[in-house]
């Protein structure tokens, strides 16, 4: 009489389990839709000087936002648009765009994509770039938070007027929309 009364409390916890995780909502297949990063754009290298001879060292640092959106419909995984927000002559603004795919189990990767940060005063970087991502997720697999590091080259830039050559790296976190110094 106990194993039957203890063989159909399993039955039940068993049912209970199966059909919850029927209507347990599932993860989106693009898990940075609609997701902020603010990011550091560091460039370490050199440049020529006022001669236009002479070689010399510069470092250039600026806060670049970056947001992922759906390039293409749910069934093509780990496909985005990845938008370059950087702030210019007249503010903030969408001042790169391109697709970006995505590769790793958990969206980790970027690999060698060719980026373009647009600044002031007619300074560019046109850059290759490769990404690492961190994503953290919640019980039900949504993207709870993610952080950004990658390194690259430039592959053409003027800063200051000068053509630049160095090291690249785009570092930073996600950030929340109401955090943002402008309105998309």
């Amino acid at each position: 009489m106990n194993a039957v009364k203890s063989l159909s409390c399993r039955c039940v916890l068993a049912a209970l389990l199966m059909a919850a995780a029927c209507f347990t909502p599932t993860a989106s297949a693009d898990l940075l839709t609609n997701t902020w990063f603010k990011l550091t754009l560091t460039a370490k290298g050199h440049t020529l000087g006022p001669d236009g001879v002479t070689v010399k060292r510069h470092d250039f640092t600026r806060t670049v936002y970056a947001f992922f959106s759906s390039n293409t419909p749910p069934s093509s995984l780990q496909n985005y648009r990845l938008y370059l927000w950087t702030k210019g002559e007249t503010g903030w603004s969408n001042s790169y765009n391109r697709a970006v795919f995505l590769v790793g189990s958990n969206e980790n990767f970027i690999s060698d994509t060719s980026l373009k940060y647009i600044g002031t005063n007619g300074n560019f970087i046109i850059f290759f770039n490769t990404a690492f991502i961190n994503t953290k997720t919640n019980a039900s697999g949504r993207l709870r938070s993610a952080t950004f590091n990658s390194f690259g080259v430039t592959d053409f830039a003027s800063i200051g007027g000068k053509e630049y050559y160095g090291g690249i790296t785009l570092k930073g976190m996600t950030v929340s929309p109401s955090k943002l110094p402008f309105t998309p």
